[in-house]
C-alpha cells in the first residue's frame, strides 16, 4: 500500500506540473479562469464517482432460514439477517476503462500535434530557405539562456530567486492545501460510519456526495469570479495604456 500511494502521489505531481505549465503558458495572466475550470472538473468527477459507487457499497440485508433440530419430530426455523460484502469490482473496473480511454486519447491528439508540429516546422524551414537573400550572414551560435521548464528561473521569467520563493510557496500550499482535501474526503466517509453516529452506509455516501457538490459549487463561484476580475483588470490595464 506504501509504494501504491508513492506511485499515485508521484504520478499525480506530475500531471499537475505538467497540467499547470500548460494552462500557464496557454493562457498566461488570464490563468486563473482555467485554472479553477480545472479543479472544477475535480469536484465534479468526485460527485460522478460517489453516485457511481454508492449502490455497490450499500450492503443488502439477506434472510436465511436456519433449521434447528431440538429434537427428533421437533423443528424450529429462525431468520437470520446477514450482511453481503460490497462487491466494488465493478466501479473499478468502469472507472479503469474511462480512465484508459482517456489515456488513449490525449496519447491520439499528442502524437497529432507532434505530426503537425514537424510539418510546420519543415515548411518555415524551406521559406526562410527560399526567403533568405544572404545566408552567410546569418549567426547559427547565437548565444540564448535557455533555462529548463522546471526552473525555478523559468517560473520567474528570468529571476532565480524570485522563482524560487514563487516556486516554495506553491510546493508549501499543494502540501497543506492539497493534503488537507485529500485526506478530509479518504477519511470523511469512515468519519461518517462511526458508531456513535448510527448512519447506514447509503448515508455516508450521501455525506460524501455533497461534500464534494459543495465543492463545485465554491469551484463554479470562483471560476465566475475570477473571469470577472481579469477582464476588469486587463480593460483598467488598456485605459492606462491609452491614457
Amino acid at each position: 500500500m506504501c509504494v501504491v500511494s508513492f506511485t499515485q502521489g508521484l504520478s499525480k505531481g506530475f500531471t499537475d506540473l505538467g497540467g499547470n505549465n500548460l494552462l500557464l503558458r496557454m493562457w498566461g495572466v488570464n490563468a486563473a479562469p482555467p485554472l479553477n475550470s480545472v479543479h472544477l472538473g475535480y469536484g465534479l468527477g468526485a460527485v460522478f464517482i460517489n453516485l457511481l459507487v454508492r449502490p455497490f457499497i450499500t450492503q443488502e440485508v439477506l434472510s436465511i432460514n436456519v433449521t434447528n433440530n431440538e429434537g427428533i419430530n421437533s423443528t424450529s426455523s429462525i431468520a437470520n439477517a446477514t450482511k453481503v460484502n460490497p462487491n466494488i469490482i465493478i466501479p473499478y473496473s468502469i472507472t479503469a476503462i474511462l480512465c484508459f480511454l482517456i489515456a488513449v486519447g490525449h496519447i491520439f491528439f499528442y502524437v497529432s500535434e507532434l505530426r503537425n508540429r514537424r510539418q510546420k516546422l519543415q515548411v518555415q524551414q524551406v521559406d526562410y530557405a527560399a526567403v533568405s537573400t544572404k545566408p552567410d550572414n546569418v549567426n547559427p551560435s547565437v548565444n540564448k539562456e535557455n533555462s529548463s521548464p522546471y526552473s525555478p528561473r523559468t517560473c520567474g521569467r528570468g529571476f532565480f530567486q524570485y522563482g524560487l520563493t514563487l516556486s516554495t510557496i506553491f510546493i508549501l500550499y499543494t502540501f497543506f492545501m492539497g493534503g488537507n482535501y485529500q485526506t478530509f474526503s479518504k477519511f470523511f466517509f469512515s468519519y461518517l460510519k462511526f458508531d456513535k453516529f448510527n448512519l447506514s452506509t447509503e448515508a455516508a455516501s450521501w455525506g460524501m456526495t455533497l461534500y464534494w457538490l459543495s465543492y463545485s459549487v465554491c469551484m463554479i463561484i470562483l471560476f465566475i469570479n475570477s473571469y470577472h476580475i481579469v477582464n476588469r483588470k486587463m480593460r483598467v490595464v488598456s485605459k492606462i495604456q491609452e491614457n
